[in-house]
């Protein structure tokens, strides 16, 4: 699977992208970091181990991964509301 410059390029919203160097699908050496580097939208996050879509803490193994996702998802709803709010301040309303 090869990912375009075109692709990375063209995402306009925020995008959390976890990913594990031990990937045997989504393989750490055909990841376009520089791009990747270059769009401001993109976070993307890496780990030496986690396989595909495997990560795991805990003395009880659990996936740590939607934590940081909701945080993620969270945040990204938080900003928007307030720019929301400010755009709502912002309307002047005719007398």
């Amino acid at each position: 699977m090869k990912i375009n410059d075109s692709d990375i390029e063209n995402i306009k919203i925020p995008i959390l992208c976890l990913h594990a160097k031990d990937d045997p699908i989504a393989r750490h050496d055909i990841i376009p970091f520089s791009k990747i580097k270059q769009n401001s939208k993109i976070i993307f996050a890496e780990t030496n181990h986690g396989s595909h879509i495997c990560w795991f803490e805990g003395l009880i193994p659990k996936r740590w991964y939607p934590k940081p996702t909701l945080e993620f998802l969270e945040n990204h709803l938080n900003l928007k509301s307030q720019k929301i709010d400010q755009d709502l301040k912002d309307i002047k309303l005719s007398p």
